[in-house]
């Protein structure tokens, strides 16, 4: 493989887009994840997120077709999607219109309906998080705050990007398939209004999201009755009274056709699972299957990395014009070729090593492209 781009850069993991093979004719594109394992806690959410992310959810869930390790990381090999994320959509365009953020919410909830059938709960569901495929449909990304439960589990420990957390979290009641519902309510409130529901910095984001009513402004026309009623329900303070992944079809927000003109027609998951609807983006690859200009230019040097908890920003980093994720990068910040090692990864606590690699599936230990 041959490295293209880095695509994003953040404290705990680092996305490289590459050209499969180096082969300059066949353009194959493939995305490498280089996770950093640093000591027994994240070599058990490494574990857990390669585990999960090598299982087929779906068409809607971004896959892993293969792993390997490097000394302190493991690599997971992604399908590229070259529309960059939901989030960015965002930045770029500001709010969407109802349809669009329908239709991705429609998208997302095919995702999660996916990974809660089989008890796994995503705990990251966010617009950043939301990855737009060639043709234009999206797929949730990063399991790596996901968690499979035993049926009617709660998993204690609090993970997520704050903003998009629900309120038994921060009352210490746990994460559950409803919590991720909360976040896919605050994602079509974000997308809809380009804004947050509850704004602020903890610990005041945490006092508005627990006491405060969920705020539609006056005469916005991107809130209709039946966008009020969705978000409503899954913004509810009762987590019980939320939808399932499976039942936010039956809202008139995706059963009915879009106010206020009604020239959108109800959204239906039959055809959004036989992918038979017009996407309202699809990235144009003029530069081809490895075209990158729906992505930031991001430097290796880290400072303008992402920040897992709470979205893009600054953040300090230290500076290597050495190899640094599998990756040599010259001073210019160019990359010159991908390295790969053989050797057993290597962790300041040997026991947590060991751990990681029998946790693990026999099927992904080896490297494995699908074709």
């Amino acid at each position: 493989m041959q490295p293209v781009q880095l695509l994003e850069n953040s404290t705990r993991s680092r996305i490289i887009l590459c050209r499969l093979n180096g082969d300059e004719q066949t353009e194959a594109p493939v995305v490498l994840k280089a996770i950093r394992v640093t000591d027994a806690s994240t070599a058990e959410l490494v574990a857990r997120e390669v585990t999960l992310s090598a299982r087929n959810f779906g068409a809607f869930v971004v896959t892993a077709a293969g792993w390997f390790n490097a000394p302190g990381e493991v690599y997971m090999m992604l399908d590229y999607c070259p529309g960059g994320d939901v989030g960015r959509l965002i930045d770029r365009e500001g709010a969407l219109s109802p349809h669009a953020a329908r239709f991705y919410i429609g998208c997302a909830a095919l995702a999660l309906e996916a990974l809660h059938d089989h008890s796994v709960i995503h705990r990251d569901v966010k617009p950043e998080n939301m990855v737009i495929a060639a043709d234009g449909y999206a797929k949730l990304a990063d399991l790596g705050y996901a968690r499979e439960l035993p049926r009617g589990a709660r998993a204690a420990t609090l993970l997520g990007t704050p903003e998009y957390l629900a309120p038994e979290g921060f009352l210490g009641e746990g994460q559950d398939a409803r919590s991720d519902i909360w976040s896919l309510g605050t994602s079509l409130y974000v997308m809809l209004l380009a804004s947050h529901p509850h704004g602020g910095a903890p610990p005041e984001l945490y006092q508005r999201v627990l006491n405060e009513p969920l705020f539609f402004p006056a005469n916005h026309f991107t809130f209709s009755t039946p966008a009020k009623e969705f978000l409503s329900a899954c913004l509810s303070h009762a987590a019980a009274r939320r939808p399932s992944a499976a039942e936010v079809w039956n809202y008139d927000f995706f059963a009915n056709s879009m106010p206020p003109t009604h020239t959108v027609p109800a959204l239906s998951k039959k055809e959004m699972l036989l992918k038979a609807v017009k996407p309202p983006f699809v990235p144009r690859l003029a530069g081809g299957p490895l075209d990158t200009r729906y992505f930031a230019e991001v430097e290796d040097s880290g400072d303008e990395a992402e920040d897992e908890q709470g979205g893009r920003g600054k953040r300090a980093a230290e500076h290597s014009d050495d190899v640094t994720c599998g990756i040599t990068m010259s001073a210019a910040g160019g990359s010159k070729a991908l390295a790969r090692s053989e050797a057993a990864l290597r962790l300041a606590d040997g026991a947590a090593a060991q751990e990681l690699y029998t946790q693990l599936p026999c099927v992904v230990r080896n490297l494995v492209v699908r074709r």
